[in-house]
């Protein structure tokens, strides 16, 4: 799917422009054209760059998304251990643990 979202836009601007009263033309010259071949192929080579670096953007995005809710849940469990704790000591002791706090 990645791939597919990725290749859309070229595809779509392909048909685009042989659909236009000069795109064949341009394709037959392209394909019959040794200078024509060279642009092709640079052209197919800057498209696979492209298409890789996208692939590999939306890997790292989501791997730094990955990071960011193993951090979040951490933390939230670290959060729950401490209320439990705060919980469970009496109102004495929270005043006391109060008390270090403010001073």
């Amino acid at each position: 799917m990645e791939l597919l979202l990725t290749v859309a836009p070229v595809v779509v601007a392909a048909t685009a422009l042989l659909a236009t009263p000069w795109g064949v033309p341009v394709l037959s010259w392209l394909i019959g054209n040794p200078v024509g071949r060279v642009v092709a192929i640079v052209g197919i080579a800057i498209m696979t760059a492209w298409i890789a670096y996208q692939i590999g953007r939306r890997d790292g995005v989501a791997r730094v998304k990955a990071q960011q809710t193993a951090r979040n849940l951490d933390v939230l469990r670290e959060k729950v251990a401490v209320d439990d704790e705060i919980r469970r000591m009496s109102p004495d002791e929270r005043r006391e643990e109060l008390r270090k706090w403010i001073r």
